[in-house]
């Protein structure tokens, strides 16, 4: 059910937004830095299979981080790392 249906039957919104709910370019936005993250944990060596709470990147550790420039789709201004 959308929100918008949920409002109509005077529901509460969802707390969690859903990949259908979303426009096209946050959808692929939000899919570009959840596989940023993904790799920055991979290349950081927190990431242990058998351990997944162990897997936060401190902000100290993101200017090691060897990535290469990424552009996030529907963003003006391109990241770079």
């Amino acid at each position: 059910m959308r929100d918008y249906e949920r409002a109509a039957q005077g529901l509460p919104p969802r707390a969690v937004v859903r990949r259908e709910d979303l426009p096209a370019a946050a959808a692929a936005t939000l899919g570009a830095i959840r596989d940023t993250l993904a790799r920055l944990w991979q290349e950081s060596g927190s990431f242990r299979a058998g351990q997944p709470y162990n897997y936060l990147l401190t902000l100290a550790q993101l200017p090691t981080a060897k990535l290469p420039p990424v552009r996030l789709r529907g963003v003006g201004m391109p990241y770079t790392s």
